[in-house]
């Protein structure tokens, strides 16, 4: 009787298990890489977004002061802003950009997110360096 049951039961066999948990190796293997980039490009729009808005700061501390803030230091001891932002991205920093007056994320010592500066959109690339 008990193996008659065995006989009637339906199932997946080890084979069939193995080349479906290969299917998924294989896909996860293919889209790591892409989240990989994905997680790094938020994470510079974000920064992008932070130096936007100390930008703005910067443009208010000059209003006042009559010149522009040489760090965020100079936002954070004048109070135009709480604390200074921490970078999201590995490695970078706020710098002032006197040229363009705004201050900029710099990636320089991240070759993997300075090649992800060029999918940016040109205003954003502008306060990306």
């Amino acid at each position: 009787m008990f193996k008659k049951s065995l006989k009637n039961e339906k199932g997946f066999t080890l084979i069939e298990l193995i080349i479906v948990i290969a299917i998924i190796a294989i896909i996860s293997a293919i889209l790591a890489p892409s989240f990989a980039r994905m997680t790094a490009r938020s994470r510079l729009k974000a920064d992008i977004s932070s130096a936007r808005e100390l930008t703005r700061e910067a443009a208010l501390y000059n209003a006042d002061k009559g010149r522009y803030p040489s760090s965020v230091n100079d936002l954070v001891n004048d109070k135009y802003i709480d604390s200074a932002p921490n970078p999201q991205t590995s490695g970078a920093q706020f710098i002032w950009d006197g040229t363009n007056n705004r201050f900029k994320v710099d990636v320089s010592g991240n070759s993997d997110v300075q090649a992800l500066i060029s999918t940016l959109s040109p205003d954003e690339q502008n306060f990306a360096q």
